[in-house]
This record gives structure tokens, C-alpha cells and sequence, in this order.
């Protein structure tokens, strides 16, 4: 089995409301405090975790850290885990991608080589975009907004003076030094519909798929390896990423305790909460070990009960260990 990796996003999960010890409680997100999501990055870091992991949403549901500013001072707080966004918001790209991509050389740089993954996408909340006053365009634009940030990315870590002249930005003679430590530059894309998953296939280094349903995760593999094919590349070489809303506890009794918090959270849908994936460690590692035959070597999981550290700790101590 090739080496599988693991991530926690923290996504919200900065709240000060519960200390380290207490009785797991799902989703406290009242206010972001920065001693708490250092302390979170610094255990995941201990715990063996390959990656910590922010959303780039700058005003999303609720009160949230500037994602690039957080990455930037976790990269001086820990010295071997990396730090990566999952996705990228297209405002970034906006109204030139040129000035994002300098600064993603500098953080890659200046953590030696720990930028990773750096997860692009479409977007998808217009009331950000709206309320930071950015252009939500349609899919069609946003896309090919995406491309052209990748092909002016890839001119820049590469040449020494880049030119680029697309249907939406332009550089002249743009010089990016330092460059990247990363070379090249492993850069991910966030996709579930076809018309993104192609791009991914075409570009990315790293592939992050989000699907539940294992047979519809199989035909989204599927798709990406006939797409890589298209392309002339090696579907093999390309690492497929995995990540959903994620409760891990001891046993049944835990679950009980919890039950009615939990399903207060989750959309239900046949009597069933949809998008996240709850299990006991054993269940975790029998439905890890389907996706790893399917081609999932990077899971990047959002731990319901953080800031409390029970359940980081419990996936490293019991899940992690079958797949080193």
C-alpha cells in the first residue's frame, strides 16, 4: 500500500469555548481565537498529521481569520507539518491573479517548501463576493478565470521573466523571485462536476473529490482517468484527495450521548445525516481502506468535535496507525 496521507482542515473550528479534556461537543463556533487554532496546528503537528488545512472564506457563516494571513503564522509556529487551503476563493484571482501568485512563492518559500495543498477552486458563496465587493460571474467565467491563474502560475515559478496575454489577465515581463521551493509546483484543484473535474485532470497535481456515495465517487475516478488519458497523463502519478465533515468516538455509548447534538447539526435526509461520515474507529478504517483501493491516498478530514482534541487524537491513535 502506498503511503497514505491525512489532513485536518480547521475550517471554523477556533472557538475558546472548550478546554482541552472536556466532554466532546460538536461544532462550538461562537469567536475565533488565535491561541487556540496555534495550539490545534501545533497537536495536529505532534500527533503525526501530514497537513493542516483553511478554508478561504473571508466572511462565510461566521466569524473567521483572513486565511492567508493564518497560514503565514502557522508556518512560523510548526516546522514539519504543511499548510494548505482548501479551496482557494476565486476573488483572489481578482482583478489580476499576478500579486496571489507572488505571495504564494513567498509563503512557500519562507516555510521551505511547506505550502501544500494549495487548493484552487470556483467558488461558490456570492454574498462574499458581493459584500467584499467582487463580481460573482458565471461558472463559464470563473472557470476559465481558473485556468488562466494556473498558466500565469506556471510561467512564473518557471521562467525567469513571464509574459502572458489571456482572455481575462495579462503579465508583462513579470519577474517572481524567490521562486517556489516546490518545484514544480503542486498545485490542487477542488472539483465535483465535470466541467471542473476536467480542468483538474488537465492541470492539478492534486485532485480534491468530496463524494459519500462510494459509487459515485468510483465514477467520478472514473471520469478523471478517461479525461487524464485525453491528456496524455498518467492517471496514476495524478494524487487523489478526500475530505467531508467527519465525527470519530469510541463506541456507541459515546455516539448516544451525543445523538440529539448531532443530528441538531446535520441535514437530515432519510433519516440519515447527509455529508458527514461518523463511525467508531474500526468502521472509519473499514470505509478508509474501500477508498484506498479506489485510489484515495490524501484524506482531509474536518473533525466535528474541535477545538476539542479527543478526536484527533483518538483517529491518530486507532486509524492512522493501518495505513503507515
Amino acid at each position: 500500500m502506498s503511503k497514505v496521507k491525512f489532513g485536518v482542515r480547521l475550517g471554523r473550528v477556533m472557538s475558546a469555548a472548550y478546554k482541552d479534556g472536556d466532554e466532546p461537543c460538536l461544532t462550538p463556533y461562537e469567536r475565533v481565537y488565535w491561541p487556540i487554532v496555534k495550539e490545534i496546528a501545533q497537536e495536529c503537528e505532534r500527533l503525526g498529521y501530514d497537513s493542516v488545512i483553511l478554508p478561504d472564506h473571508p466572511m462565510h457563516g461566521l466569524q473567521r481569520y483572513a486565511c492567508w494571513s493564518t497560514l503565514a503564522a502557522l508556518a512560523a509556529c510548526t516546522n514539519r507539518i504543511t499548510l494548505g487551503t482548501l479551496t482557494t476563493n476565486t476573488m483572489r484571482y481578482l482583478p489580476n491573479p499576478s500579486l496571489f501568485a507572488k505571495e504564494i512563492a513567498t509563503l512557500d518559500h519562507i516555510s521551505d517548501g511547506r505550502l501544500y495543498p494549495l487548493g484552487l477552486g470556483l467558488g461558490w458563496t456570492p454574498d462574499e463576493y458581493k459584500a467584499f465587493g467582487f463580481p460573482f460571474s458565471s461558472h463559464k467565467t470563473r472557470l476559465e478565470q481558473l485556468q488562466e491563474t494556473i498558466e500565469i502560475m506556471n510561467l512564473m515559478f518557471t521562467h525567469d521573466s513571464a509574459t502572458y496575454k489571456g482572455k481575462y489577465f495579462s503579465i508583462e515581463n513579470l519577474k517572481c523571485e524567490p521562486k517556489p521551493v516546490q518545484n514544480p509546483f503542486p498545485i490542487c484543484i477542488g472539483a465535483r462536476g465535470e466541467r471542473t473535474l476536467r480542468v483538474a485532470a488537465k492541470y492539478a497535481y492534486l485532485i480534491d473529490v468530496y463524494e459519500v456515495d462510494k459509487k459515485t465517487l468510483e465514477a467520478r475516478l472514473d471520469f478523471i482517468k478517461r479525461c487524464c488519458a485525453e491528456y496524455g497523463r498518467d492517471y496514476e502519478r495524478v494524487v487523489k484527495s478526500w475530505g467531508c465533515w467527519f465525527w470519530i468516538y469510541e463506541d456507541e455509548a459515546e455516539l448516544e450521548r451525543h445523538s440529539a447534538e448531532f443530528n441538531r447539526l446535520s441535514v437530515l435526509k432519510g433519516g440519515q445525516p447527509t455529508g458527514i461520515l461518523k463511525g467508531t474507529p474500526e468502521e472509519i478504517v473499514r470505509f478508509f481502506k474501500d477508498l484506498v483501493e479506489m485510489g484515495i491516498t490524501y484524506f482531509t478530514l474536518r473533525f466535528e468535535d474541535l477545538p476539542n482534541k479527543r478526536g484527533i487524537r483518538l483517529f491518530s491513535d486507532e486509524v492512522m496507525p493501518y495505513f503507515r
